[in-house]
Parts: C-alpha cells; sequence; structure tokens
C-alpha cells in the first residue's frame, strides 16, 4: 500500500492550495510520512495568502510561490521552511524574502543568483503603486542573501519618497539592474531626493544600470545621491585603491518625457558625496529644454569636494549627454582625476565647471567631446586652483558673449586640436581665455574661426607657450597681457607680402601722400616696411605711425625699434619704436633720443623697416 502514498498525498496538497508543476525538488513530508515527489515534479502556491495558509510542520524542502497578489505578477520564487519565526516587522515578514506560515514560522526566500525582483515584494510598475517599501525590502534583502543584484523588471515604479539605503558591511557592493533606458522608469511625483546610497567606506560600491530615473517637480532634490562615511577615505594621498561604483545606460529626466518646453528636472541628477573611483558610462541628462535658450538651471553630475585629509579620486565619463542642463559636470574642492571622454554638452550654460570653491582640483581631461553652451564649455570660476587641466580634439561650439574654454587659476595646462567656432551673427566672444594667476601652458594646433577673441591671455598670466594655431575669421588673434609668456603670440602659418596703408596715429589728422607697406607675419613676428611722405605741418605733438597689421606684444621684450630713413632732406635717421598692446609706433629721433614731432617732419619722405613681436 505504500507505493500509493505520493498520489493521496497530492489530492490532500491539493485541498490547502498546494499545486504540483514539473520542477524538481527534494521528497515532502506529511504528518508522519515522508513522501518521495516523482521526479520533475515540484509544489508551488499561488500567492503569499496560500504561503501563509501553509504550516511549515507540513513540508520541509522547497515550495514555490507562484506571486505575490496573484499568481504571475511576480517571477516564481522557491521558498524554504524556517524552525522558528520571521525576524522582520514584529514576526509577519516583508512578503518577500520572509514570509510568516501557518504555524507562526517562516518561510524563507532562496533567491536566484541572478537577483532579487523588486515585484516579489509587490512592486508593481504600474505609474499608480508606491513602491518605496517593495524596494527597500528588495535591497536589503539581496545584501542579507549575499546576492548583491537587485531586479527592475520594465515598468514605470513610483516612488512617494526619498529611499535611503545604507551599506551595512564594508566589503560589499549592490548593484541596481533595470531592463533598459525608458523600458524602467523609477519615477518620484513629489519634490523629493531620489535613491541614495550611503556607504561605510571605500570598499563599498553601487552600480546602477539600464534605466530611467526621473521626476515630475521643479528642481525635483537629487536623482542619486551617493554618500561617504563621515572620516572615511585614504587620507592626504589618494588613494591607490578602491571599489568601482558605475552608472551605465541610466537616464534622468522629466517624468513626462522627452518633450521640447519640458519643466520638471532635478537639482542634481547625481549627487556624489565624498565616495570615489565611479565610472559614468552612456550617462543621460534632460533638463528643461527651452527653444533658442541656453537654460540655467540644474546639474547634471556634482562632485563635491572632499577635504585636505579625504581626498576623492577617479570619476570617468564616457559617451555620455548632458542635453540643457545648467552645468553638465560641476567639481569642487579636493576633486582628482575627472576624465571626459566621447561626451556632449548641449543647450546649458556650462560644461565641465570647476566651482569657486573648486581649490586643490587636480588632473582634468577633456578629450573628443562637443560643447555648445551659453558661457563656457570648460569653465574654471574666479578663485579655484586647478592643477594639470588638458582639452584635446573637443568640439567647442561658441554662442554670443561665451568662450570655448574660459579658465581662472590653472597650473599646467595642455589646450591641443581642438575647434573653437563662433556661431551667432554678430558674434562677440571668443576661444580660449586664460584668466588669473595661470602659469606654465601650451596651446596648440587649435582651429579659432569666426570670433573677436582668438586667445586672451591676463595680465597674471605668465610661462604660456602659443604657436602653431589657426585662424579663420578672428578679429583680434591673442592678446597676451602678461609680462611673461614664451612665444606667446604666433602665427600658424607664415603670411607674407601682406599690404597695409600707414596713417596718421598722433590724433592730428594729417594725410600722409604716397603712403604704403608690406608686412610678413611669421612664428611671433611682425616685420615690414613702409613709405610716406609728411604734408606741409605746424604741428607739435609727437610724430606716430598708425594701422600695423598686427597687435605689438603687451610687454617691453619684442619692441625692437628700427630705423626709417629721410629720402628728401638732411636729417639724422628716424626709429620706429612700437608701442605696447596697440598697432601703433612713435617716431624717435635718432640723434637725441627725442620723440620727433610732427613739424620736424614736415614734407619729409620716410622710408621705414620695421620688427616686433606679437
Amino acid at each position: 500500500m505504500r507505493k500509493f502514498l505520493p498520489a493521496i498525498a497530492l489530492t490532500l496538497f491539493a485541498a490547502i492550495g498546494i499545486a504540483v508543476a514539473q520542477t524538481p525538488l527534494p521528497s515532502v513530508p506529511w504528518g508522519p510520512f515522508v513522501f518521495p515527489v516523482p521526479p520533475g515534479l515540484a509544489l508551488h502556491v499561488s500567492n503569499n495568502t496560500a504561503l501563509r495558509g501553509v504550516s511549515t510542520a507540513s513540508l520541509t524542502g522547497i515550495l514555490i510561490r507562484d506571486g505575490v497578489t496573484t499568481a504571475g505578477d511576480a517571477p516564481p520564487l522557491a521558498y524554504k521552511a524556517s524552525g522558528s519565526a520571521c525576524t522582520l516587522n514584529a514576526g509577519v515578514g516583508d512578503s518577500g524574502s520572509q514570509v510568516a506560515s501557518l504555524d507562526n514560522k517562516c518561510w524563507l526566500a532562496v533567491f536566484p543568483s541572478s537577483g532579487v525582483d523588486i515585484t516579489q515584494f509587490g512592486a508593481k510598475g504600474d505609474n499608480l503603486t508606491d513602491n518605496t517599501t517593495a524596494y527597500l525590502a528588495a535591497v536589503a534583502a539581496a545584501d542579507v542573501n549575499q546576492v548583491s543584484k537587485v531586479v527592475i523588471p520594465a515598468g514605470k515604479f513610483k516612488f512617494s519618497t526619498a529611499a535611503t539605503y545604507t551599506i551595512p558591511t564594508a566589503l560589499h557592493c549592490i548593484t541596481i539592474q533595470g531592463q533598459g533606458q525608458d523600458l524602467t522608469e523609477l519615477t518620484w511625483p513629489n519634490a523629493t531626493d531620489g535613491l541614495i546610497f550611503n556607504y561605510l567606506d571605500t570598499s563599498n560600491c553601487v552600480r546602477i544600470r539600464d534605466m530611467t530615473i526621473s521626476t515630475a517637480s521643479v528642481a525635483g532634490g537629487d536623482g542619486v545621491t551617493l554618500t561617504m562615511a563621515n572620516g572615511a577615505g585614504c587620507g592626504a594621498t589618494p588613494c591607490a585603491f578602491g571599489a568601482q561604483s558605475d552608472f551605465i545606460n541610466v537616464a534622468f529626466r522629466d517624468a513626462a518625457g522627452y518633450s521640447l518646453g519640458g519643466t520638471k528636472y532635478w537639482a542634481n541628477a547625481i549627487n556624489v558625496q565624498g565616495v570615489q573611483y565611479i565610472n559614468f558610462d552612456n550617462l543621460y541628462v534632460q533638463g528643461p529644454w527651452t527653444t533658442g535658450a541656453h537654460v540655467s538651471l540644474g546639474t547634471g553630475v556634482l562632485l563635491n569636494g572632499g577635504t585636505a585629509s579625504i581626498i576623492p579620486v577617479v570619476y570617468n565619463f564616457k559617451g555620455c549627454n548632458f542635453n540643457a542642463v545648467g552645468v553638465g559636470i560641476a567639481i569642487d574642492a579636493f576633486v582628482q582625476g575627472v576624465t571626459v571622454l566621447s561626451s556632449n554638452f548641449v543647450g546649458g550654460q556650462y560644461g565641465v565647471k570647476v566651482l569657486a570653491t573648486g581649490t586643490a582640483v587636480n588632473e582634468i581631461n577633456v578629450t573628443g567631446s562637443q560643447f555648445n553652451v551659453g558661457l563656457g564649455g570648460v569653465f574654471a570660476v574666479a578663485g579655484a586652483a586647478i592643477t594639470n587641466l588638458t582639452s584635446t580634439n573637443s568640439l567647442y561650439l561658441v554662442p554670443n558673449g561665451a568662450f570655448g574654454i574660459d579658465v581662472h587659476g590653472v597650473i599646467q595646462t595642455s589646450i591641443i586640436g581642438n575647434q573653437l567656432i563662433g556661431i551667432d551673427a554678430g558674434f562677440t566672444g571668443g576661444g580660449i581665455n586664460i584668466q588669473n594667476t595661470s602659469s606654465k601652458g601650451l596651446i596648440t594646433q587649435n582651429l579659432l574661426s569666426a570670433l573677436t577673441s582668438g586667445i586672451i591671455l591676463d595680465t597674471l598670466v605668465t610661462d604660456f607657450v602659443v604657436k602653431d594655431n589657426h585662424y579663420t575669421s578672428v578679429t583680434t588673434k591673442t592678446d597676451n597681457n602678461g609680462a611673461a609668456n614664451v612665444n606667446s603670440v604666433e602665427r600658424s602659418t607664415p603670411i607674407l607680402g601682406w599690404s597695409w596703408t600707414p596713417t596718421d596715429g598722433s590724433g592730428a589728422g594729417l594725410v600722409f601722400t604716397g603712403a604704403s607697406g608690406l608686412a610678413n607675419l611669421a612664428n611671433n613676428d611682425t616685420f615690414g616696411s613702409f613709405l610716406l611722405t609728411y604734408p606741409v605741418t605746424v604741428n607739435g605733438a609727437d610724430a606716430k605711425i598708425a594701422s600695423f597689421p598686427t597687435a605689438v606684444i603687451n610687454t617691453p621684450v619684442g619692441l625692437s625699434p628700427s630705423v626709417c630713413y629721410i629720402t628728401n632732406a638732411v636729417s639724422p635717421p628716424v626709429l620706429v619704436v612700437p608701442i605696447s598692446n596697440t598697432t601703433t609706433a612713435t617716431l624717435f629721433n635718432f640723434s637725441t633720443g627725442a620723440p620727433y614731432t610732427n613739424a620736424a617732419l614736415s614734407t619729409f619722405s620716410l622710408a621705414c623697416s620695421f620688427r616686433y613681436s606679437t
């Protein structure tokens, strides 16, 4: 008769809501007997209500729940019986990892290695259900069960408040895995932060992948916040190790979608507070896009500053897009090792911005990226201090009133092989503006086009080399105001035989006859000759010649006096002495060293040469 007991047991299981399915599981006890389940068969319950109706005393081994509220509303999940009550929520459990049994014990979930699915805790992607509790329960369960991955399926999952998770142990990481941008969407309809992760130390990490994180509020808090515990870090020497966090294929935007004229945005899509070693790969941040305007609202990624004793390092951006965001990437004090590769910044005010509080910032590298922003592609506010700034092979489309690269207080700068192009009619702005106490820089092989100013070096800028750049339709190619720059202004391609016409620069309004000139521009030098004849005049102003073809360098170095000969009278030679930062030269008496007056040169014909640095 024993061989008939399995059939009797299966009939009894059906009577209490336990079904049988094709899954290989161990033998099942019933009462005083243990009945082996035939190979390929398993015991199933439809939902949590049915699971709570089963006593752990009736089954040892595995039971499968087919849904949370109804069968099929979540992936099937295996459970095993516990000999004690549930530890969560006063013995009730969390409806996912722990479910109370009929005999006041607990059914414990056995999660697959592929991760913990939040729908197994009652989450629904219907944009109606509040999923905050289910999400936090899933994250906690992933940690306790050492799965370390939370899976969020396709759907729009609403959250009513910020979801904060503190990583409980060192040497622990958590992955939040969606199914793709806009397939999986986490949305916050209220003005609140989104996901918050608190790190214990540098051994923790968070990996967020393949989803959209949206807000229905104006400046709706921070989309994701990563916070390092106070005092945790590597000290004054940057960390040589650390667990790596990442954001891969993640979008931040208005909950209404991508439509033009949307008004909702995150204050900071990602707020990083002391956490380091983060990769941002194919990150997308959308702000409140407005036609024909560069918006000043919101920040894509805020890298908050460290201290002299805690230095956050290594932030890699690859293939990221920041659209209509006030600041794409904001960098604060002591941050080191920011690399931006093949990324786009469009429609905001700043691309990569070092804040006014950004002292001791080190190693910013921008390569192969594109900028079309309102004020500065790479921008450092007055008060910032940067060491090692590099921009290579990037495109800066510069609107009215902006600069492509505009930085203060930078030491050791390389700006090589970029294109900086003015894009507005009647353009007023420039390509590269180096300000404040910047030093030790190389600006070379850049293409600058349709700009008012190509390259500006401030008065306190020292030891910069500017060479081999190409200028097209640039009003002032290089404005060098620093007194200690090496080869600071140049012409990338020599220009020979440039015709120009000398004019009166004394203010007397004299009109020369036979005035003509030729100039040659090579490297940092302008040199050539001119001819002219003074009119009859008794004007006593110092004689000056204007309209030289290029501006004179703003430093005594390179102001070489040149000689003029008077061809129609016997008189001492004339010295042509350029005036710094102008296109004018004064004519001096070679013998006395005093300036000639206009009257002293009345009716004289001059044949002059000149040479000066530009």
